[in-house]
């Protein structure tokens, strides 16, 4: 019996480099085939394995990046301060943005017929950057550790079933 090709979708599972296991262990052969995720697989075996790609071999947002989304903070909070109606507005500002990128999509298909095709995917790209710069702002704006938390809420996301489970 040959073993079924690596489940879609998981991370852990689709990067031969980010796997420490033997592909061909025996134990994968067999827990693979059960739709296990890697992170379950390691949860129930003693196989080794490589959970760090979220964090230190390929973060989402790099340490230059955090670096600058901590000076974004500061220098919000030296001009703004950090009172609760500031987090607020920091956490609004991402319903802005995220209006902007629905504004750009729209430019890109031209649905408004009096204005035609405003916006190009570079525009939606550009939008979609933002949200996630708000985003890291207002992460840092209310955790110490904000790299720490999205990374560690990565792996989370990472270790969920990606179908519904067969009862």
């Amino acid at each position: 019996m040959t073993a079924d090709p690596l489940p879609f979708c998981d991370p852990l599972w689709t990067d031969p480099e980010l796997d420490d296991t033997t592909p061909d262990d025996p134990r994968l052969r067999d827990l693979r085939g059960q739709g296990l995720t890697a992170i379950q697989l390691h949860t129930i075996t003693d196989i080794p394995l490589a959970t760090d790609h979220l964090t230190e071999r390929n973060p989402m947002i790099s340490n230059d990046q955090w670096a600058t989304i901590r000076g974004l903070v500061d220098w919000l909070d030296s001009e703004n301060g950090r009172s609760q109606q500031e987090i607020t507005l920091r956490m609004l500002k991402l319903t802005e943005e995220a209006g902007e990128v629905a504004q750009a999509w729209i430019g890109v298909q031209g649905q408004n017929p009096r204005k035609g095709v405003t916006h190009d995917r570079g525009d939606v790209a550009d939008e979609l950057c933002d949200v996630i710069v708000t985003a890291a702002v207002a992460l840092a704006s209310v955790m110490d550790d904000p790299a720490s938390h999205l990374n560690t809420k990565l792996a989370k996301i990472a270790s969920r079933p990606r179908t519904p489970e067969v009862a």
